[in-house]
């Protein structure tokens, strides 16, 4: 197995908060840590074997009435201690946000007006869609005084999506009306990376 990653530690850091099955696991990643960290499930049981392997947690079997056996796994001591000192260790690490969608859209003058509007409604359609699910996740959270640090990452969500939302009903006045025509092969293309000199790099914590 490969060394200890950040789904590693997103893992061992649920099992810092209580014993779970691995479908358990995986529910409660689907239900969380998925909305910052996408996790399938079956990657979160490989997780949980690579704990156990590490001695970071423990798996015991526990029979059940009526429905199948199941294994629950426990945070060891040596796991907190690991997943202390990668939570201590260094400063926040940069994030990186990756989206196939903005890439279209940055690349829009090769799609049909009618087409950028229909993808950009279609999501921000999704995002509204999360951002009622992360609103229910706060609001559930709010007077609940232990997951006050899940509330808050669940709020950072939460403000995204709203801005992203807003952001959409922007774009149709920011869309041409007609289409944007560019040759690559034209013999002057100086301007395009002039504006490309001319950007500033992303700060590091910026460059999402």
């Amino acid at each position: 197995m490969a060394g200890p990653s950040t789904s590693t530690y997103a893992i061992l850091g649920l099992l810092s908060l209580a014993p779970m099955s691995g479908y358990e696991a995986a529910r409660a990643a689907e239900r969380s840590i998925s909305y910052f960290w996408p996790i399938s499930k079956t990657h979160v049981y490989s997780e949980l074997a690579r704990l156990e392997e590490l001695g970071w947690a423990t798996g015991d079997d526990v029979r059940q009435e009526s429905v199948p056996d199941k294994r629950v796994f426990t945070i060891t001591r040596a796991g907190e201690t690991a997943l202390d000192q990668w939570l201590l260790e260094g400063g926040v690490p940069d994030d990186r946000f990756r989206s196939p969608f903005l890439i279209k859209l940055f690349i829009g003058h090769r799609i049909p007006r009618e087409r950028i509007l229909k993808m950009v409604a279609e999501y921000q359609e999704d995002v509204e869609a999360e951002r009622e699910a992360l609103q229910q996740i706060v609001d559930t959270l709010a007077p609940v005084p232990e997951a006050a640090y899940a509330r808050a990452s669940a709020l950072f969500g939460l403000r995204i999506a709203e801005a992203i939302v807003r952001w959409a009903d922007e774009v149709e006045d920011a869309v041409p009306s007609r289409r944007i025509s560019i040759d690559p092969r034209r013999a002057k293309a100086k301007k395009a990376k002039e504006l490309f000199e001319s950007a500033p790099p992303p700060p590091h914590r910026l460059s999402r």
